[in-house]
């Protein structure tokens, strides 16, 4: 296991991981975080949210860029809005 800044990029085993990004218990910052990611690398395919409130923003910020089902969203959580997303897909 290994310890890895905020913003570090790493590239092992066929996977690139652009980093942690922190909101600070901010779930507006959360989508902004998500949204800024999505721009950032247009082909992103896969998005963890490790809270209860990350997952819905971020299915809240592919919902509003147009890339629902296009990448995959990773939750650990059983928050309602995270269920429902589930449920739709």
């Amino acid at each position: 296991q290994r310890q890895t800044a905020q913003d570090e990029v790493i590239e092992e085993d066929g996977y690139h991981l652009l980093g942690i990004r922190v909101d600070g218990f901010d779930e507006a910052q959360a989508k902004r975080l998500a949204e800024a990611s999505l721009q950032a690398v247009p082909d992103l395919g896969c998005m963890v949210g490790l809270f209860a409130y990350n997952t819905p923003a971020i299915l809240e910020a592919l919902r509003d860029a147009g890339k629902l089902g296009q990448v995959k969203v990773v939750a650990f959580d059983e928050a309602e809005a995270s269920l429902r997303g589930i449920l739709d897909g």
